[in-house]
């Protein structure tokens, strides 16, 4: 069975709410911790676990290839869905688009866990 977008953003939004650190890890997308490493991903989601997410998700858009771009570095990225967000954040709300890689059946995540390695 294939995860739906809104199951996993359940998921993520759980994990963020709940302090649960390892489901971060856990479905952080490969190409996030090749770039920066385990010990990197695990304390930035030591650091974000427990901060809580206030968002919805407005639309979800098509499978497709993406640009994962952080610290000058770019990895071309397939099965990506664009999804955007409504968040809250002290009282304001603000757009967000973010992205999810279709991995063996289940979304992954894509994060700026610090300095590439």
């Amino acid at each position: 069975m294939v995860e739906s977008p809104t199951d996993f953003f359940a998921v993520l939004r759980a994990a963020l709410d709940g302090g649960d650190a390892a489901t971060l890890v856990d479905r952080m997308n490969s190409a996030t911790i090749e770039r920066y490493g385990l010990d990197q991903c695990e304390a930035y989601a030591a650091s974000v676990a427990g901060t809580g997410l206030d968002a919805e998700v407005l639309a979800v858009r098509d499978l497709a290839s993406w640009d994962y771009v952080t610290d000058g570095v770019s990895t071309a990225i397939t099965d990506v869905v664009e999804a955007d967000l409504e968040r809250t954040v002290n009282g304001q709300i603000m757009p967000q688009t973010t992205h999810w890689q279709l991995v063996d059946g289940r979304y992954t995540w894509f994060t700026d866990c610090g300095s590439p390695v």
